[in-house]
């Protein structure tokens, strides 16, 4: 799953929508959309804010296997 649409799961699991999260994030509704259809990236600072209000985890991300190895 794309960073985008993790960001849409979780927003949309959370019950808020682009408006009161853009209001909550300090940015546009155009700015969150953004995000979720993965036309920009929010800045890492966002990341962190994100992150605190869905309550996740910044770790990192499980392994995958790769071909050959």
């Amino acid at each position: 799953m794309i960073i985008g649409e993790q960001l849409r799961n979780a927003r949309t699991k959370s019950g808020m929508s682009l408006e009161s999260l853009a209001e909550v994030m300090g940015v546009s509704r155009q700015t969150i959309s953004n995000w979720e259809t993965s036309r920009s990236y929010p800045d890492i600072e966002r990341v962190m804010r994100l992150a605190d209000l869905y309550h996740l985890s910044l770790g990192q991300p499980p392994l995958t296997k790769v071909r050959g190895l």
